[in-house]
C-alpha cells in the first residue's frame, strides 16, 4: 500500500525524519539511515514534492516521550511553520509510542497536514479503514518494542546472574567476550584523573590536564574513587600496543 499520488499536488512541501535506536542500526542497511533516506527520496522524486528539511535522530528510542525528543518536536514545529507534511520510511521511525503518534497526528491535522509513511500503513487518507489500519500498526510497533525490551532485560539478567557486566561500559573501557571490562587507550587518562582526585586536585585542574569537561572529569572520578585498585589492575593488564 502506498500513498495515493492524487492527494499530493506537485510541489507540495514536506519535511522528513529518519531515526535509528542503536549505534548498530546506524551501520546496518535494512534499518539504517541510508536505507530510510533512499526510500524517502524515491517517494519524494516520484511525487515531485519539495523537500524543505531533514531531521535526524541517532541512537534515540522510538518509545521516548515527546518532551525527550527535541529533534522530533523541531520537525513538527517546522512542518507547521512551512505548511509541510512529515514523511517517514515507516511510522515506527517517527515513534513507537501510540500517544506520541496520536499527539503529532492531532497537531498536524489542525493545520491540514499529515504524517506520510512511505510504506503506506493507512496514511493515505482519514477514512475509517485507514484510521483503523494506523491504530493497528501502532499497536503492533508498541508490542514489538515491548518484546524487545523483555528480551533485553532477560539477557541482562543472565549476565548479572553470572557476574558479568550488564550495563554500558564506563569511559575508557569496552567489554571482553565474557562480559567483563577491557581497558582501551583512554583508560590511562581515567587512572590519572582518579589519582589526581585522590591527591586532592580540584576537578577544574583535572579537566584542564586531561582536556576534559568538568562534568566528564566528575563522572570519571566519581565512578572509580572507591575502586581505584581495581582500576589500576585493569589498566596494568591493558595491551602494550596502545
Amino acid at each position: 500500500m502506498t500513498m495515493d499520488a492524487k492527494m499530493l499536488d506537485i510541489g507540495t512541501r514536506c519535511v522528513t525524519l529518519v531515526r535509528v535506536s542503536t549505534p548498530e542500526q546506524c551501520r546496518r542497511d535494512q534499518l539504517g539511515i541510508s536505507s530510510q533516506r533512499h526510500q524517502i527520496a524515491e517517494y519524494i522524486d516520484h511525487h515531485q514534492l519539495v523537500h524543505e528539511h531533514e531531521f535526524k535522530e541517532l541512537g534515540v528510542s522510538g518509545r521516548r516521550p515527546l518532551d525527550k525528543r527535541p529533534e522530533l518536536m523541531e520537525a513538527v514545529a517546522t512542518a507547521i511553520s512551512k505548511h509541510a507534511h512529515i514523511i517517514v520510511a515507516k511510522q515506527c521511525r517517527l515513534a513507537r509510542d501510540p500517544l506520541v503518534l496520536m499527539t503529532i497526528e492531532a497537531q498536524l491535522n489542525r493545520h491540514n497536514l499529515r504524517i506520510i509513511s512511505v510504506a503506506g500503513e493507512g496514511t493515505e487518507d482519514d477514512s475509517p479503514a485507514s484510521i483503523l489500519m494506523r491504530r493497528i500498526l501502532v499497536a503492533v510497533a508498541e508490542n514489538e518494542a515491548a518484546m524487545a525490551s523483555v528480551r533485553t532485560k532477560a539477557a541482562l539478567k543472565v549476565l548479572k546472574d553470572n557476574n558479568k557486566l550488564y550495563h554500558r561500559p564506563p569511559f575508557g573501557f569496552t567489554t571482553d567476550r565474557q562480559g567483563g571490562l577491557k581497558a582501551t587507550a583512554e583508560a590511562g587518562s581515567v587512572l590519572t584523573a582518579v589519582l589526581m582526585r585522590l591527591d586532592g586536585q580540584p576537578l577544574r585542574a583535572i579537566a584542564q590536564e586531561l582536556d576534559l569537561s568538568i562534568n566528564k572529569a566528575w563522572r570519571i572520578t566519581n565512578r572509580w574513587m572507591d575502586s581505584a585498585d581495581e582500576l589500576a589492575g585493569l589498566v596494568a593488564n591493558a595491551p602494550e600496543s596502545w
